[in-house]
């Protein structure tokens, strides 16, 4: 899979810091994992499998994996709707966005109308614990099977966890998979997944939002790999959906098993956003009216790219709301085209910022691919995500 756009390369990415890097190894998207287990038909018909039609093609591609949580919604990774450019319904309708409940007699699909990510996500984006790696996407009509439950209790360091999902896996690494996939691990410390990956990049998991799994003695000794992306966590029995598949610092479908290790979103941190989104009767508490009511009349306005340097000014009504901002250079006169998404920090109340390539690229061949922008009310977390070419 590769990045569509300015948040194709945004969704790819993973933050340390105030540092941007590639999230290569990032299980992100759910990839099929080691240690699986193809599960018979009917066993979790609940499990999604999210499909999108690319640019000049005709015929669906599995990306991520999801769970349906009530009967027009799905729960996935955030980063599958940012590193797909599906941040608005229009693109949403573009790409055909559909959930395939693959696990059920004919396989069948519904449409999809859009994906909601979180403000918090686009937080964590500069290094802070309020990352929450978790978006809705709202279904067309209801889906044919009856939703899972989901809790807010997630499994603690030493117990078993479960993953179902889609994705890669050793015997076929460049492939999702067709059937569903299962596959058991262990809860353990967040230091277990966190430390530079095989690229030196340096990842640490936030207990806070995160949960951290390894390899365990077998049966349990499944890991998640690319394509995993936003496929479910699961107790021990499969009982509830408590987490959706995140990132790894390594790819576990090639890599020493003693390296191998997944990491999970929660979600109990945006347990009221997801109940705001949904307005249904979940984690064990009443349906509520939904309310997704982000900044109004949002407006982004990019400036000419002056040397390394491009001027955004962001603005929508109200005084409520955050902004960050992004913005994907290219540059010139290597064998591949080079891009990269950097982020301008938003502090509260600003309305413009100018973003910088890196002081090691040259100005000459330098292009600006792209620019987006998410608004969003910091008190619910609901808003909305504006991307502008260039």
């Amino acid at each position: 899979m590769y990045p569509r756009g300015v948040l194709t390369t945004l969704a790819a990415l993973l933050v340390v810091g105030a540092s941007i890097t590639p999230l290569a190894e990032a299980q992100g998207v759910k990839a099929a994992s080691v240690g699986q287990q193809t599960v018979p038909e009917g066993a979790y018909p609940w499990a999604v499998a999210l499909e999108r039609v690319e640019a000049g093609e005709s015929t669906p591609t599995s990306f991520c994996g999801g769970a349906l949580i009530a009967p027009r919604f799905v729960i996935t990774a955030a980063h599958c709707a940012q590193v797909e450019g599906l941040n608005s319904p229009a693109q949403v309708r573009q790409a055909h966005l559909k959930a395939r409940f693959a696990n059920l007699p004919g396989r069948p699909a519904v449409s999809a109308l859009s994906m909601n990510v979180p403000g918090s996500y686009w937080v964590r984006m500069w290094g802070r614990r309020a990352q929450s790696d978790v978006a809705i996407v709202e279904l067309a009509s209801p889906a044919p099977t009856a939703p899972h439950p989901v809790s807010a209790q997630a499994p603690q360091v030493g117990q078993v966890a479960g993953d179902l999902g889609y994705g890669l896996t050793p015997e076929n690494p460049s492939s999702m998979s067709a059937d569903l996939l299962q596959a058991t691990f262990l809860v353990a410390e967040p230091s277990r997944c966190s430390g530079s990956s095989q690229t030196g990049i340096k990842a640490r998991v936030h207990p806070e939002t995160e949960i951290c799994t390894v390899p365990g003695p077998a049966p349990n000794d499944g890991a998640t790999c690319p394509g995993d992306s936003g496929s479910p966590m699961t107790a021990e029995g499969f009982a509830a959906v408590s987490a959706v598949t995140s990132w790894g610092r390594f790819n576990a479908c090639r890599t020493d098993p003693a390296l191998r290790s997944s990491v999970f979103a929660r979600l109990a941190p945006v347990k009221d956003w997801i109940r705001r989104q949904t307005g249904a009767e979940l984690f064990s508490e009443p349906a509520i009216t939904p309310d997704r009511q982000g900044p109004e009349d949002a407006r982004i306005r990019v400036g000419k790219l002056k040397g390394r340097q491009v001027k955004v000014r962001v603005n929508a009504s109200g005084s409520r709301w955050r902004s960050a901002v992004f913005v994907e250079f290219s540059r010139a006169g290597y064998r591949l085209p080079t891009m990269l998404a950097v982020g301008g920090r938003m502090e509260a109340g600003q309305k413009s910022v100018r973003v910088s390539a890196p002081r090691s690229w040259k100005t000459r061949g330098l292009k600006v691919m792209g620019v987006a922008a998410r608004f969003w009310y910091p008190a619910t977390l609901n808003g909305v995500t504006l991307t502008s070419g260039y």
